[in-house]
């Protein structure tokens, strides 16, 4: 927005009644403002009668003048009553805080009666914390009773000085009493820990009783001394009785040595329970987490573990996730794994994700068989919940490998839509083949298209066929727009016929527009048409058109109008520049006081 329409749009926003829109409005606006607007931007904050939504104004425009700004967005911050809206402030100027008003701001958070809250508000200001304010950090944290929120205050200071920060977080790590949260720090104060401090970070992990939490801090410790820890970790995670968890623990240890952990991890896989459907505590979810590490030596086991899943479903979940790890070495057997399920669609779901995962032209082909040939309609997605076992289903498939498919197969994939009974399923498959051969299959798609009884998707396919060849198939596709009944689906077929041949159609088209009743409708056609308007009519022709336009709202509803408005702005802008838009904005304000 220019410097021109900023105090247009700050008297606008400042005139909207409901606050909650106003606010979003000033905000939205802030990143725009220049310091010479900025008075007028601290008059619409300050005039807002809410605490919390002026503070979220004044942190909007904070960045324009950080000195004169921050007190007084700090100052009303402490003021907030509800504690959850006074740390959404304090985080949002965090980012902002410099040394000279980090002794305010520190104030502010430890004044937080609810330790959750304040634990959010400290961790927030943590970056910006400078070596003088240490201290103040340092008692900030100290005074929290809970040791588990201490130590994340203390972990998001550790970065600051860790000769001072993490011995006082292990200390406190080390009187957790609940594993789980114990676990849950030592880990994320795991990436800070210094060689000094190593040892007392192994000496809390080995500590922790349970072998799987135990295994979980070794992991994230792992990194800092790889050929001491990594053993231990081994350790810990075979100890785990869940073949879950075991399988969990080895794959994030991975990494560190795949080719002689990957075997015990997939072992770990296959020792769960086919039969268990715990959430997350299954085969499939386990193998999922571990098919980015397979490499080629270990993916014909992983295929084995993934054939053995009882579900459909889960195996599909198991397979794809397998996908990217496939080469052309295995790809007859992971056809062959997929083509074991029985259900034609879902087995069809696994084929497909195979065809766009895998580009190489050599190995393509395998993919292609007669059988597998079923094809998915991007456009038609909503299709996918159709009764798969009807077989004029396999038109739900179309196109996604439409596109794919070479001279070779072009036959098998015709054969296939010739096979659906539905006309209209049909036309659509035959209209994603038509581009690979229009001289042999127009006419057949053409001869389709006449037997759908239906205008509206008559018109649909013949419109989508045009292109191909627009004097044949035009005429007929606006032929049967215009026997559609219903104005709103006439007005679609007639767009789309419009933006094809805008000299022609565009005057029916637009008229069709005018005849729509709902507004929401009508204000989507003329948003379609309004640009081809501009492209296609002369001036005097345009604005004949403009007042029509405008004539025929002019007794509705203001609402309505602003939406037709709205909608027809580039013929406005190609009529008056960029003066007429704002001539109709202060006209549109104008118009709002009255109301008032």
């Amino acid at each position: 927005m220019t410097n021109k329409f900023l105090p247009q749009a700050l008297a606008a926003a400042r005139e909207i009644q409901d606050i909650s829109y106003r606010v979003r409005a000033l905000t939205a606006l802030a990143p725009q403002m220049t310091e010479k607007f900025l008075p007028q931007a601290l008059a619409a904050a300050r005039e807002i009668q809410d605490i919390s939504y002026r503070v979220r104004v004044l942190t909007a425009l904070a960045p324009l003048d950080p000195k004169k700004l921050f007190p007084e967005v700090l100052a009303f911050a402490r003021e907030i009553q509800d504690v959850s809206y006074q740390v959404q402030a304090l985080t949002a100027l965090a980012p902002q805080v410099t040394e000279k008003f980090l002794p305010q701001a520190l104030a502010a958070a430890r004044e937080i009666q609810d330790v959750g809250y304040r634990v959010q508000a400290l961790t927030a200001l943590a970056p910006q914390i400078t070596e003088k304010f240490l201290p103040q950090a340092l008692a900030a944290a100290r005074e929290i009773e809970s040791f588990y929120y201490r130590v994340r205050v203390l972990t998001a200071l550790a970065p600051l000085d860790p000769k001072k920060f993490l011995p006082q977080a292990l200390a406190a790590i080390r009187e957790i009493q609940d594993v789980s949260y114990r676990v849950q720090a030592l880990t994320a104060l795991a990436p800070q820990v210094t060689e000094k401090f190593l040892p007392q970070a192994l000496a809390c992990a080995r500590k922790i009783k349970s072998a799987s939490h135990q295994a979980d801090v070794l992991t994230a410790l792992v990194p800092l001394d790889p050929k001491n820890i990594l053993p231990e970790a081994l350790a810990a995670a075979r100890e785990i009785q869940s073949a879950f968890y075991r399988a969990q623990a080895l794959t994030a240890l991975i990494p560190q040595d795949r080719d002689n952990i990957l075997p015990e991890a997939l072992a770990a896989v296959r020792e769960i329970e086919v039969w268990d459907f715990e959430p997350y505590q299954n085969r499939e979810d386990a193998l999922t987490t571990l098919a980015p590490q397979v490499t080629e030596k270990f993916l014909p086991e992983a295929l084995v573990i993934a054939r053995e899943i009882q579900s459909v479903d889960t195996r599909m979940q198991a397979l794809t996730a397998l996908i990217p790890q496939f080469t052309e070495k295995f790809l007859p057997e992971a056809l062959a794994t997929a083509r074991q399920i029985q259900d034609t669609s879902d087995r069809i779901e696994v084929l497909i994700e195979y065809q766009e995962n895998i580009l190489e032209k050599e190995y393509q082909e395998n993919i292609l068989e007669e059988e597998d040939l079923y094809l998915f309609p991007v456009s038609q997605k909503e299709q996918r919940e159709l009764d798969l076992v009807h077989p004029d289903s396999q038109s739900i498939y179309l196109t996604a490998l439409a596109m794919q498919i070479t001279e070779k197969f072009l036959p098998e994939a015709l054969a296939c839509a010739r096979k659906i009974k539905s006309v209209s399923h049909r036309a659509d498959v035959l209209t994603a083949l038509a581009p690979l051969d229009p001289k042999n299959i127009l006419p057949e798609a053409l001869a389709t298209a006449r037997e759908i009884e239906s205008f509206y998707y008559r018109a649909q396919v013949l419109t989508t066929l045009a292109p191909l060849d627009p004097e044949k198939f035009l005429p007929e596709a606006l032929a049967a727009a215009r026997e559609i009944q219903d104005v709103s689906y006439r007005t679609e077929a007639l767009t789309f016929i419009a933006l094809l041949d805008p000299e022609k159609f565009l005057p029916e088209a637009l008229a069709a527009a005018r005849e729509i009743q709902d507004v929401g409708n009508q204000v989507q056609a003329l948003t379609t048409l309004a640009p081809k308007l501009v492209e296609c009519y002369p001036a005097s022709k345009l604005t004949g058109e403009w007042q029509a336009i405008l004539r025929s709202y002019s007794t509705n509803q203001r609402s309505d109008l602003l939406q037709v408005i709205k909608a027809i702005t580039p013929v406005i802008l190609a009529l008056g520049g960029k003066e007429a838009v704002s001539a109709t904005f202060q006209a549109i304000q104008q118009v709002c006081r009255w109301w008032r």
